[in-house]
């Protein structure tokens, strides 16, 4: 594993980036042995002195760089052919010595250096070889720490000059091996089952299984003026955090919280498990979201209201209560303020609780009427109307509106009957007599009423 060390202290800019290039194939191939060109140089001078090592600026902390290993294999390209050779030594100063058997070149023909020589890929034409940051988009599928990107994820690139001499090959001209990736150390905070980092609409980051709070590291290509976008899926929720404008330096560090925030899908629809209830004043019945589209949506949930309180009242979890006789619609509103909503009226009746009427008890003369009067309780009703009966119409009879006609002599029960379906009632017994017997004559035989003397001279 590649190590760190740590220099002088220097700040560096809060900035997040990614890359728009297209990701190829990788491509490795052998070391070309015949015919064959002994090669060594040295690349990887210390910062000051004509060459770089990869460097990066940790905000605050000072400067770190990764450093070269013995093995570390890095790629020549020259004149079409890849060739790949080894790091022998690398001394105190971070020089590092490069070694192996090349296919012959001329002297003067330029040479490209990429490290590691897996970061080179083929030209269309399969013939000509170029270094490609592309190793660097490709290895992160993972988190990592700043000594797994130094072990993993580092790519450098440089370029020289061949030197020949007889049979043996080295470089001119003192080789910086420039890094082709910036180190973003990052904590974001969700706790997130997998991590996209995207420029524009393409991937350049992705990690899994990450804790809230938690600083990761993430080799990101260099990008300039870029749009940076992270999506996290933590549980059943995605989470998003954006930045326009964004530039990554290649060879850089940089550090930052990440306050991602929810995305919310919203409801669309609310269906409630009914559209019409009818209470009596008094009662209760309880409303409840029957289903929520799309399925997907991130707050299933509604808020409930009454549009007049006088009539019903909605608690928070969808029970109306009935206050007073009258209308009122009850609406459950989506949560996540996309507007969504479904509504419920309810008609509260106050039902009728007693009647009274003007006689218990009536007495009638046979062919002679009376009237009955009802009055209901409570004075708010609903429906104030009554209907009227009689048990015995041989004996009396009653009108619509309370009229009763005496019919023949017995007696009969008048009763008024709530409309409102409570059962409420009152009675009134109804006596029919026979009209009393006259004691004079008139025109026709005795007249009745009017008295008087029986003349039998």
């Amino acid at each position: 594993m590649k190590t760190f060390r740590l220099l002088s202290m220097a700040a560096a800019a809060l900035m997040m980036a990614a890359c728009s290039n297209e990701q190829s194939e990788l491509e490795t191939t052998t070391t070309l042995e015949s015919p064959a060109m002994r090669f060594a140089a040295t690349i990887g001078a210390p910062a000051g002195s004509g060459a770089t090592r990869t460097e990066y600026d940790e905000s605050g902390k000072g400067r770190i760089y990764v450093a070269w290993n013995t093995g570390d294999e890095v790629a020549l390209i020259h004149n079409g052919v890849k060739d790949v050779v080894k790091v022998e030594t690398v001394d105190e100063r971070g020089y590092a010595t490069i070694a192996g058997t090349i296919t012959p070149g001329t002297n003067g023909e330029d040479v490209a250096l990429v490290y590691p020589a897996a970061a080179v890929v083929a030209t269309g034409s399969g013939t000509g070889f170029k270094p490609s940051t592309d190793y660097a988009q490709k290895a992160l599928a993972q988190q990592g720490t700043l000594d797994y990107i130094a072990a993993n994820l580092d790519a450098r690139q440089g370029s020289g000059t061949m030197a020949v001499s007889g049979s043996s090959a080295t470089l001119s001209d003192n080789v910086a091996m420039a890094s082709q990736i910036a180190v973003w150390k990052l904590t974001p905070n969700v706790s997130t089952s997998q991590l996209t980092v995207m420029s524009g609409d393409k991937p350049v980051a992705a990690t899994a299984t990450i804790a809230a709070t938690k600083t990761i590291y993430l080799a990101l290509p260099p990008l300039t003026d870029a749009s940076l976008k992270m999506d996290a899926v933590s549980g059943s929720d995605t989470y998003t955090f954006s930045k326009e404008g964004v530039t990554l330096e290649a060879g850089k560090y940089y550090q930052s919280a990440v306050d991602m925030t929810i995305v919310v899908i919203p409801l669309t629809s609310i269906t409630l498990n009914r559209t019409t209830a009818t209470i009596n004043k008094g009662g209760t019945t309880s409303l409840s979201v029957k289903s929520y589209k799309p399925d997907n949506a991130t707050y299933k949930s509604v808020n409930w209201s009454s549009s007049n309180t006088a009539v019903a009242t909605v608690s928070s979890s969808g029970r109306v209560t009935a206050k007073g006789g009258g209308t009122a619609v009850i609406t459950a509103t989506a949560t996540d303020g996309g507007g969504a909503k479904a509504s419920c009226t309810v008609t509260v009746k106050v039902p009728v609780t007693g009647i009274t009427l003007n006689k218990t008890a009536t007495e009638i003369v046979e062919g002679n009427t009376e009237t009955l009067t009802a009055t209901v309780a409570p004075a708010d009703a609903s429906n104030k109307g009554v209907s009227w009966s009689s048990n015995n119409t041989d004996v009396a009879t009653v009108s619509s509106s309370g009229k009763v006609t005496a019919k023949s002599v017995g007696t009969a029960v008048i009763t008024a009957t709530a409309n409102d379906g409570s059962g409420t009632k009152a009675t009134c017994n109804v006596k029919v007599v026979y009209a009393p017997v006259g004691t004079g004559f008139g025109a026709q035989g005795w007249e009745e009423g009017t008295g008087g003397n029986l003349n039998t001279e």
